[in-house]
């Protein structure tokens, strides 16, 4: 049996940042790759490497994340869409002062499911 896994995704224009987390929430892998189908193939084999029970939380901004959605769900994944609203409450509730990362930070995706 393998250890379901949550992918947690912030998609961007370009690029999309994974988190791969396990059941506890620790981090267990990040990964940037391009917002491109040859992108997503990438992810999803850099994904598989944590197990075949991927849960991939994607947030819902459909106008980064609609190839990616579909490519996924081609690949047959489970695809969460994360309510902006939530990621919103979340990054303003664990944010510091200054910003730490070039982009958003990806585990606010999977801390709003």
């Amino acid at each position: 049996m393998t250890t379901p896994f949550t992918i947690g995704i912030d998609a961007h224009k370009s690029t999309h940042t994974l988190v791969a987390l396990d059941t506890a929430g620790k981090v267990r892998g990040e990964r940037t790759v391009k917002a491109v189908s040859e992108g997503h193939a990438e992810a999803l084999r850099w994904a598989l490497k944590f197990g075949t029970d991927l849960e991939w939380a994607v947030e819902d901004c459909r106008g980064y994340t609609r190839l990616l959605e579909q490519d996924l769900l081609a690949a047959n994944q489970r695809v969460i869409r994360v309510p902006l609203i939530l990621m919103a409450h979340n990054r303003k509730a664990t944010r510091t002062p200054g910003k730490s990362d070039a982009i958003d930070d990806p585990h606010s995706t999977v801390r709003g499911c």
